[in-house]
């Protein structure tokens, strides 16, 4: 079995055309993970890709951004601007993020019929959208994306949380909420183990 992905991006707005500002992603096989969820999660979070984009060559190629988007990153804590927001001498180019994700991703055995879950229904269109920009090819297809939210809901009965479930034994404050990465560990914590009713 090659287990499954799971992907996030932070962006500068909620359009397809965004300027992706950063992304994680996370290769879980749910077979070798540690019995604790704590340490599972830990597991997850460190094996897991992150990778920041510069935000100027996105924009410079006509990519989107808009100001609510820009006003709720204001908002956010230090460490959350600091991670995704706010530019850096170490951001990557386009083609160098690229890079990095493709070798990440191809390093698992059939990485290309392995399911990619994503939160919704914005991820995969701005990441398809933006390889497009950069002529650059997707990392995979299309009918491999799944919407962990959905998942959720249906295996936990969530009909009003938003496709959100507790972790038995799971300390969420671990979580730094808006980091790509740690997004991608608590989605597959709780596809792969949320309290049940």
């Amino acid at each position: 079995m090659s287990g499954m992905f799971f992907f996030d991006v932070e962006t500068l707005s909620v359009e397809s055309t965004t300027v992706i500002l950063s992304a994680g992603l996370v290769h879980v096989d749910p077979e070798t993970l540690p019995e604790d969820n704590n340490t599972a999660y830990t597991k997850m979070y460190q094996s897991g890709l992150f990778v920041k984009f510069k935000a100027s060559e996105q924009m410079a190629a006509g990519r989107s951004m808009n100001k609510d988007t820009l006003d709720w990153w204001a908002k956010q804590g230090e460490v959350q601007r600091l991670t995704s927001f706010v530019p850096s001498p170490t951001d990557l180019t386009v083609q160098e993020a690229y890079d990095k994700m493709s070798d990440y991703f191809f390093a698992v055995p059939n990485a290309k019929n392995t399911p990619v879950w994503v939160r919704g229904s914005m991820d995969q269109p701005a990441f398809e959208s933006l390889c497009r920009t950069f002529n650059l090819k997707p990392l995979t297809t299309y009918n491999n994306y799944r919407d962990v939210r959905t998942a959720i809901s249906i295996l936990y009965c969530d009909t009003e949380k938003g496709g959100y479930v507790e972790v038995p034994d799971f300390d969420r404050d671990q979580v730094i909420k808006h980091d790509p990465v740690a997004d991608c560990a608590l989605d597959a914590m709780m596809l792969l183990r949320g309290k049940q009713a």
